[in-house]
C-alpha cells in the first residue's frame, strides 16, 4: 500500500514539475509575445506621430515639425529593428514604403515652398497611397500579434486548467486506491486474527480439535503458532493427566491385591525397608505380635518405636521389669 500511493506521489510530482516546467516556457513566450506587441504599438505610435507631423510640416513649413518628424522617424525605425526578427518581410516592406512615404512628403514641402500647390497636392495624393499601404500592413503586423498573444494566454490557462484537473484525478484516485489498500490490508488481517480468536475461544473451552489458521510468515502466522503450542501443551496435560489417573487405578487396584494375599496368608507377614521402616504388613501379624497395639502399628513406623510401644505395653515378656 505505502508503495501505490508512494509512486502516486512520485507520478504526481513528476507530472506536477512537467507541467510547471511548460507553464514557465508558456510564461516566457507570453512574455515575449507581449514584449513583442509593445513594440509594434509603438512602431504604429510611432508611425501615427510621423504621419502628422510630416502632414503639418508640409502645412505649416515650420521647423518644429520637420523636427518632431525626424524624432517620429527615429522611434518608428527603432521599433522595427525590434520587430524585425519577428517578421522581417513585413518590416522590409514597411521601411521601403516609408521612405518612399518621406520623399513624398519633402516634395510636396518644397512644392508648396515653391508656392507650386497643385503640384503639391499631387504629391501628398501620393504620399497618403504609401500611408495607407503602410497602415494596413502596420495594422496586420498588430493584429498578427495580438491573436498570437491572445493564442498563447488561452493554451497557457487551458494547461493550467487540465494540469489542475489532472492533478485532482491523480490525488483523488490516490486516494481512492489508499482506502480500498487499506480496507484489503484490514480485511486479510481481520479474517485470520478472527479465526484466530474463534479457534482460541474453542481450545479454552475445551474443544482441543478446533481449527487453527495455517502458519503464514507473519504476525498473524506467530500467534497461529503460538496458538498451536498452547493446544499441543493441553493435548500433553491432558495426556499426562489421563495416564497419571490410569496410574493411580492401577497402582490402587495392585495395592489391593496385594493386600488382599498378604491377608489370606495364615501367619503374620511384615515387610521392613533398608531404614527398618514398616513398609507393610497383614492383619495377622498385628493381632499376633502386637494385641493391644492394632491401631498404632502401621505402615512408615520404624521397628524401634514399634518394640518401645511393644515394651512399653508389657508385650515383651523378657523386656518387663528391666
Amino acid at each position: 500500500m505505502c508503495a501505490v500511493l508512494l509512486g502516486a506521489l512520485i507520478f504526481s510530482s513528476l507530472y506536477l514539475n512537467r507541467a510547471l516546467n511548460n507553464g514557465e516556457r508558456a510564461l516566457v513566450e507570453e512574455a515575449e509575445l507581449v514584449s513583442i506587441l509593445t513594440s509594434a504599438n509603438n512602431a504604429s505610435r510611432a508611425f501615427g506621430d510621423l504621419k502628422y507631423w510630416l502632414a503639418d510640416l508640409a502645412v505649416s513649413l515650420l521647423m518644429r515639425a520637420e523636427t518632431n518628424a525626424e524624432l517620429a522617424n527615429e522611434k518608428l525605425s527603432s521599433a522595427l529593428d525590434e520587430l524585425k526578427p519577428h517578421d522581417p518581410e513585413t518590416v522590409s516592406f514597411m521601411r521601403a514604403e516609408i521612405e518612399l512615404m518621406v520623399d513624398k512628403f519633402l516634395e510636396a514641402v518644397e512644392a508648396y515652398t515653391d508656392g507650386q500647390r497643385v503640384i503639391g497636392n499631387t504629391i501628398m495624393a501620393e504620399a497618403r497611397v504609401h500611408t495607407q499601404l503602410i497602415d494596413e500592413r502596420l495594422a496586420a503586423m498588430v493584429g498578427n500579434f495580438e491573436r498570437q498573444a491572445l493564442k498563447q494566454r488561452d493554451e497557457s490557462l487551458e494547461d493550467i486548467r487540465q494540469t489542475e484537473w489532472l492533478s485532482k484525478i491523480i490525488m483523488l484516485g490516490a486516494i481512492v486506491v489508499g482506502l480500498l489498500l487499506a480496507i484489503l490490508v484490514l480485511h486479510s488481517i481481520s479474517r485470520p486474527l478472527e479465526k484466530l480468536v474463534r479457534a482460541m475461544k474453542e481450545i479454552t473451552a475445551g474443544n482441543l480439535d478446533a481449527t487453527i489458521p495455517d502458519d503464514e510468515h507473519d504476525e498473524i502466522g506467530a500467534m497461529a503458532n503460538t496458538l498451536q503450542l498452547f493446544r499441543d501443551s493441553l493435548r500433553e496435560r491432558d495426556r499426562l493427566a489421563t495416564e497419571r489417573d490410569q496410574a493411580s487405578v492401577a497402582l490402587a487396584l495392585t495395592q489391593s491385591q496385594l493386600n488382599a494375599a498378604l491377608e489370606s496368608i495364615s501367619e503374620g507377614f511384615c515387610l521392613y525397608d533398608s531404614e527398618d521402616k514398616l513398609l507393610l504388613c497383614n492383619r495377622r501379624y498385628r493381632e499376633v505380635l502386637y494385641p493391644d497395639m492394632e491401631d498404632t502399628v502401621a505402615p512408615g513406623m520404624r521397628f524401634e518405636t514399634i518394640m518401645r510401644q511393644a515394651i512399653a505395653a508389657g508385650l515383651v515378656k523378657d523386656a518387663v521389669g528391666k
